[in-house]
């Protein structure tokens, strides 16, 4: 079981908007951001092929994933 909160913000890249994603594990202040949604997807698809292991979300560190 996996639950998160999700937040997207359109940002203004160089006049170009893009989109910023941040998840927030349920019950936890842990954060983690992403520079776009292809990062957020593929770290989704990450946590659901591999339940249990450690370095996810629920760690007590907040980490930035870029592309």
């Amino acid at each position: 079981y996996l639950s998160y909160l999700l937040r997207l913000r359109r940002v203004d890249n160089a006049g170009r908007p893009v989109w910023r994603a941040s998840l927030e594990a349920a019950g936890s202040e842990a954060q983690i951001h992403f520079d776009n949604l292809e990062a957020l997807c593929a770290y989704l698809v990450g946590q659901m092929q591999s339940p249990g292991e450690k370095g996810g979300i629920g760690d007590e560190t907040r980490e930035e994933i870029k592309d």
